[in-house]
């Protein structure tokens, strides 16, 4: 496999790849520098372009996927482009280096865990495959009427404390650090902390008042997580 930044895929043999970490006003992110030759380019235009492409691969405005490790990816973008080029064989050395928005990779893939919910105090175990925190978005669709819920992770839990009717769907977008009822913001009437995925085995506990009908359609999502 290659190396993929955007729609563009490098040559691995003849591309290298460097990692480092910093933090960028107080934010932990992660420099990417890809070194490479481009050979085989039968004339100066066609060596130019190949070129051009690489420093193209990644905009220094918005940034691209990043795939440096087979089914992983990051986002990053450009911060700076070398170029070092030989008009007499027709190859090519380039430098591009990339920062990341987040130090983290993600899955490209996003893990799906059905949950049917038929009483206060239910679990569902999902496993984090990465090896770093995760946080799932939780979907809670309420088959009869859903009074106080509550999602926790054993350490962290976050509580609404409204009631949903029958048909309603509550979200617990941990990755945004969002919650939303039928896609209306409600995070400000939640309290606690959004309940994340430790690498390995992990066990989500749903509770909710006694009052409630307890009956949910549940589904956890998330992509696993690698520092």
């Amino acid at each position: 496999m290659g190396i993929t930044v955007g729609s563009y895929v490098f040559d691995g043999p003849t591309t290298s790849v460097k990692e480092t970490y910093a933090a960028v006003g107080g934010k932990e992110t992660r420099v990417i520098v890809l070194t490479g030759l481009l050979r085989g380019a039968t004339d100066q235009a066609e060596l130019d372009a190949g070129l051009d492409a690489f420093m193209a691969a990644a905009s220094a405005d918005s940034p691209v996927y990043v795939s440096l490790r087979l089914g992983r990816r990051i986002l990053a973008r450009r911060v700076d482009f070398s170029r070092e080029l030989s008009r007499r064989s027709f190859t090519g050395h380039f430098v591009l280096t990339l920062e990341a928005d987040g130090a983290y990779e993600e899955s490209e893939l996003v893990n799906q865990t059905s949950w049917s919910i038929v009483l206060s105090g239910a679990t569902v175990g999902v496993t984090n495959s990465g090896n770093a925190v995760t946080y799932p978005v939780v979907t809670l669709e309420a088959l009869g009427t859903i009074i106080a819920p509550q999602l926790s992770d054993g350490l962290r839990t976050l509580a609404y404390d409204g009631l949903i009717e029958a048909g309603s769907t509550l979200v617990f977008d941990g990755e945004l650090g969002k919650a939303w009822l039928d896609g209306v913001d409600i995070t400000p009437y939640t309290t606690g902390n959004f309940p994340g995925l430790d690498p390995g085995g992990n066990l989500l506990t749903y509770t909710d008042d006694p009052m409630s009908s307890h009956l949910i359609d549940g589904t956890v999502a998330f992509r696993d997580r690698w520092w």
